[in-house]
Order: structure tokens, then sequence, then C-alpha cells
């Protein structure tokens, strides 16, 4: 009887996820609207589909009345799934632009089981708090490449802080700092400040004033042209008319794929301020903030704009 009930359960898991060794999936749900359902190929249980879900040939995808999806594929095509569709997924046989292949090779990590050092994060991620117990943090840029040449510096506030002192070092021909005082985050690099080299690792600063606390974090900027790659992939993408919590899971991905953890980071703050709920959107904040050593901390109560 318990080996039955092993095989039922493993059964189970592999008819959610899906996963065939070997396997690549041919597309994601990134939209599921009301009800919407899956049968996985080669089986006969339907079970409810989630965004951001892998699909593979043969799944079959069903909307129910007052109920729509969409699937989007690697090539960048999105197809849409009215109420009352049913529509059995195929494999894509077409050429892949390059940065649809780059981006749908960054989307793969998501579509294997989350570690469990992942998972722990995501409580943090989940608690939406008004004050941060923690001390002063360097929030973004945080020990990360960023794409704007004027990156948008911000920090978690601490109760007390009449101001904030901002450095910045340059390690050039010789070292430099440049400092300025602030009231709040956030706070924009200026125009007359001295300019930031593409590919060159800049240490920057916070120091609360009348308050205790300081951190501080590295950072470094892509250069103009990869940067407008990635400006350009990511337009595409949102054109494509997805939901705002696939688009900013999808394109956090592709962000991290570059190493441009902030400003995937900076986009999910945006999307976790109107869906602080989403699971897939908390599990992609949780993965960044590992990967900047920000495991343990909540989002900021006011999210910057995001890309």
């Amino acid at each position: 009887m318990c080996r039955w009930g092993v095989l039922v359960l493993v059964g189970g898991l592999v008819t959610l996820l899906g996963v065939a060794s070997g396997t690549e999936p041919a597309g994601v749900l990134v939209e599921a609207q009301g009800q919407v359902q899956i049968r996985r190929a080669r089986t006969a249980r339907w079970f409810a589909a989630r965004v951001n879900m892998p699909l593979y040939s043969g799944d079959t995808v069903r909307v129910g009345h007052d109920s729509h999806a969409a699937i989007w594929f690697p090539d960048g095509t999105l197809r849409r799934l009215k109420a009352g569709a049913r529509w059995t997924v195929q494999k894509q046989n077409k050429q892949r632009p390059c940065m649809w292949q780059e981006l749908w090779v960054s989307l793969r990590h998501r579509f294997r089981p989350t570690p469990e050092k992942s998972l722990t994060a995501v409580a943090a991620a989940r608690t939406w708090l008004k004050t941060n117990k923690a001390g002063l943090i360097a929030l973004a840029p945080r020990n990360s490449r960023v794409l704007d040449s004027r990156p948008q510096f911000d920090w978690q506030p601490v109760p007390g802080a009449q101001g904030y002192r901002i450095t910045i070092g340059f390690f050039d021909a010789a070292p430099a700092t440049w400092e300025t005082i602030v009231k709040s985050p956030p706070f924009r690099y200026p125009s007359d400040a001295p300019t930031l080299t593409p590919g060159k690792v800049y240490l920057w600063k916070v120091e609360a004033i009348g308050a205790t606390g300081g951190d501080s974090a590295w950072f470094t900027v892509v250069p103009p042209a990869e940067a407008r790659d990635i400006c350009f992939t990511l337009q595409r993408l949102r054109q494509q008319g997805i939901n705002p919590s696939a688009y900013a899971v999808m394109a956090a991905s592709f962000l991290r794929s570059r190493q441009c953890y902030s400003d995937g980071i900076h986009l999910i703050w945006q999307i976790l301020g109107r869906s602080p709920q989403d699971p897939a959107v908390q599990t992609a904040l949780a993965e960044l903030y590992d990967l900047v050593g920000l495991s343990g901390h909540p989002a900021p109560i006011n999210p910057v704009p995001s890309l």
C-alpha cells in the first residue's frame, strides 16, 4: 500500500510539472484568467493552470467560459486562447531570433525545482514592512551591473535620520571619491557628476546623518551597445501584451542572465507593489536578493519605477 502511494505521488508530480529528462518546454503559459486547465501529453487528468507554467509538445490547454489564456513561445510569438478554446501545444520549428533565444535560455532555470535556499528567502520577499529593523541597507545598485550610466541609488532608510551622505569611490589612475548629501532615497546620479566609465567597478556608500547606520555595495555600468540590446529585448517582450506579473518574472530572468540583478530588482519591486501575493513574483525577487546579498531583507515600501 505504501509503495502504491509513492507511485501515485510521483505520478502526480510528473503530471503537474511535465518534466521529462531531456525534454525542453515548447512554451510557457503567461496568462491564465478564469477557468484554464491543462492536460499533459499521454495523460487523462486535467488540472488547474498557473501563470509561468511550462508547456510541452502534446499538452492540451482548455479555456472555460468568461476566461482566456496566452502562451509565449521561444521564437517570440504569443498565442491567445479565448473562452471555450481547446488547443494542443505543438513544437515550434521556426528559427529563433537571437534575442528571443537568449531570453528563452534565461527562463529555463525557472522550470527547475526551486532550491531550498531560495524558498527560505521567499519569506522575506512576502513581508511588506513600514520600517526596517535591520538598519540602513544599500539596496540598489548592489553588487551588480546596471544599464543606466546615471544609475538610481536606493537604500532602506532609518528612523531619525536628518539626511544621508552618498559617497562613490573611483578607482582609475588614482583613487578618488565623489560625495553629496540628500534628504531621502532614492537618488539619481546627476549629469554634472564625474562620468561613470562602462566596465569599471565603482563602490558606493550611504551613511545616515543624525542617526546610526551605513552600508556599501559595488556596481559597474553596462557598455552602451549591450545596454541598448538589452533594453530593446525588454521592449519587444513588453509589446507582446502579456500581464505585468508574467512580464516582470520573464524580464527579471533575462536581466539575471546578463548579471543586471539590480535592474531586475527594480522591476520586481514595481510589480510587487501591485501584486504582493503573487508567488512567482515573490520567488523571482527572493532569488535576485540572494544573488546580491540581501537574503532575509524585505522589499522597500516605496518601489522605484520599473524599466
